[in-house]
């Protein structure tokens, strides 16, 4: 257990233990990380540059952010074809996040984002975009090894 000061009446100090957190595993470095951290910008870079046509700063300045790290540390032990999938998905949901953050309503509506429940349902988006197409190839690439109920788990259904 750690401690840290705590503020008692009259301002005396007295220690309050803190439980380890043990179901926490030790960090770990991946010897691949740059390698695979490379890949899923270039990844990125593919599937998403068309959305950010009209600021391609904006996107860079996204890029830079490198939001694939943290997946790619957080399972540090996971073969490079399970995590990377991912960390697309997550970095999709991040971009997306940001446009609508950032993006006015006519920019947010051309994403095409009426069609994420058909993506994600396995059924055709009438949509052409990339933020359609790029989760409707990572769901085929999940599916592709997962058994149907966890992917009616995992996406919501």
């Amino acid at each position: 257990m750690t401690g840290f000061p705590h503020r008692a009446a009259a301002g005396a100090q007295r220690g309050v233990a803190l439980p380890a957190f043990s179901r926490f595993s030790p960090a770990r470095r991946r010897p691949d990380l740059d390698l695979l951290e490379g890949r899923c910008r270039t990844w990125l870079v593919n599937a998403l540059r068309e959305a950010h046509r009209d600021e391609p700063a904006g996107f860079e300045r996204f890029l830079d952010r490198r939001t694939g790290l943290w997946t790619l540390l957080a399972c540090a032990s996971a073969r490079p074809d399970r995590v990377e999938p991912v960390c697309h998905w997550i970095d999709v949901l991040f971009d997306l996040d940001d446009l609508f953050a950032h993006a006015g309503p006519r920019r947010v509506r051309g994403l095409g984002l009426p069609d994420r429940p058909a993506v994600i349902r396995g059924r055709t988006p009438t949509t052409d975009a990339p933020h359609v197409r790029a989760p409707a190839s990572l769901r085929q690439r999940f599916t592709a090894e997962m058994h149907p109920a966890l992917w009616s788990r995992s996406s919501g259904r």
